[in-house]
């Protein structure tokens, strides 16, 4: 009676560590790219600033044609509805508390005032 107790046991501890493993392998195979860039944001670039750009598109799709707008800003050219996330002075402390600072870099500094054009260090990202 023990011998089957204890086959009946081995083979409930063997199926939950093969889908054990099964899971583990599934994570790090579909997962591979984000594991690199988490290794490397908290090694070589801990210390460096990413620049986060928020931003949405919108695919609205009419009798099988997609709805895109005419761009008056840039180039003379036709573009998906969508644009840069904008946000209210309010949130500024918010900022101060994650260490966001202004993306003063940029080439088109004085365009990104109250829109979501951020660096951040890449800690905070991740």
């Amino acid at each position: 009676m023990e011998i089957i107790i204890s086959n009946i046991v081995a083979a409930i501890i063997g199926f939950f560590l093969g889908l054990h493993i099964k899971f583990f392998r599934f994570v790090i195979e579909t997962q591979k790219n984000f594991w690199k860039i988490r290794f490397l944001t908290q090694t070589k670039y801990r210390k460096e600033l990413v620049r986060l750009s928020i931003s949405y598109l919108f695919k609205i799709e009419i009798d099988g044609k997609f709805l895109l707008i005419k761009n008056k800003n840039r180039i003379d050219q036709f573009q998906p509805v969508g644009g840069v996330y904008k946000y209210y002075n309010e949130v500024t402390s918010e900022f101060e508390k994650l260490k966001v600072t202004s993306d003063r870099g940029s080439p088109c500094e004085g365009t990104t005032r109250g829109k979501l054009k951020k660096n951040t260090s890449v800690s905070i990202v991740l």
